[in-house]
């Protein structure tokens, strides 16, 4: 099957499922706790349970200075679905008393599907508790229905020092497990958009209807889509945009400089030539070293397709995509061990 270089036109129509953007961030499992973060330095700690009504708990914090320690619970009690109200919280270690999570401070995480309990006590008291202990008790109650279950300790201990490791807070005031003297690091200028109402009035409105990006789901930001601001006066936004298909999505750039905002474009090779594409696909972008690749599969198992790698630069006008690298491969069954090496359509020979 030859797998041809297609318009952007033609090959929006084979776009799909969404992979994470830069995810150029950590991951480790202790014991049966999973940790992962990204390069914005937003981690997760995760553990997954059966033969329970609490099926997942995670431990969340954003990579920000001081930012605060959260628990999600997920439960597949319909009680506790989207539309519930009045949920009530309460977690004890070990058999002590249980510490009551106050209804203002529960809320409903719809991308995740996930009850998150935020409060002081989580990371001051809590945390400590959870590090020297051997089980967390969880329960959800709203009104007479109750889904609750016991979570096992044991790796925690670790999974939060790596936490605290990645997040740049050892020795930092702001540490959970290696606490020092040190203020917090400084917020990083790239960060993780999980919501339409986190990006400009002038972005969001291109997901409405008529919008180029009015297909996409907003449950498809959550770890795709990010903010990485330049400078005082320039940011650019990466999403998620149009409809997702098998193993393809398109995604877009955005620059905001000096408040006005417009699309970026993909400098590619098109027949020979230069050209340029709205959208790519499946993108990674490296905040840090300002480099971009996207994949674009022509069938799932990633044998063929068309890769492009960009870096960004700047002109006259303000940032801009250069193109590094372009390299294609029909779909013929044989293995050349990935896009790299791939026949070359740019740098031409």
């Amino acid at each position: 099957m030859r797998f041809p270089v297609l318009p952007f036109t033609f090959a929006l129509l084979l776009s799909g499922t969404a992979v994470c953007v830069a995810d150029t961030g950590g991951f480790k499992q202790f014991q049966s706790w999973q940790v992962s973060c990204s390069q914005s330095r937003d981690c997760t700690i995760r553990q997954f349970l059966t033969g329970s009504a609490i099926g997942q708990l995670e431990l969340r914090r954003d990579g920000g200075p001081d930012t605060p320690l959260s628990i999600a619970a997920s439960t597949d009690n319909p009680a506790f679905s989207e539309d519930a109200r009045d949920v009530s919280a309460s977690v004890s270690v070990d058999g002590g008393a249980p510490l009551s999570v106050s209804s203002g401070a529960i809320r409903y995480d719809a991308a995740a599907a996930v009850w998150v309990l935020t409060g002081n006590f989580i990371g001051s008291g809590l945390a400590m508790d959870m590090k020297n202990g051997t089980s967390l008790h969880v329960r959800l109650s709203r009104g007479e229905a109750i889904a609750e279950g016991d979570v096992p300790l044991a790796g925690v201990a670790a999974s939060l020092l790596f936490m605290d490791d990645q997040q740049k807070r050892v020795g930092h005031t702001d540490a959970l497990s290696a606490r020092g003297d040190k203020p917090p690091s400084p917020a990083l200028p790239f960060r993780d958009i999980r919501s339409l109402a986190q990006l400009p009035e002038a972005i969001r409105s291109r997901f409405a209807e008529g919008g180029e990006c009015a297909d996409t789901e907003e449950s498809q930001f959550d770890g795709n889509a990010f903010v990485h601001r330049l400078s005082d006066d320039e940011a650019i936004y990466g999403t998620p945009c149009g409809t997702p298909g098998a193993y393809n999505t398109p995604f877009a750039l955005f620059i905001d400089s000096f408040g006005v905002i417009s699309t970026m474009a993909f400098p590619v090779l098109h027949d020979g030539a230069p050209s340029t594409m709205a959208n790519a696909y499946n993108l990674d972008y490296d905040f840090a070293n300002g480099t971009l690749s996207a994949f674009f599969r022509g069938r799932g198992i990633g044998d063929c397709g068309l890769y492009t790698a960009w870096h960004l630069s700047k002109n006259q006008a303000g940032a801009v995509l250069v193109l590094d690298r372009q390299t294609f491969k029909d779909c013929d069954g044989k293995d050349l061990g990935g896009p790299e090496n791939w026949p070359a359509q740019w740098p031409l020979k």
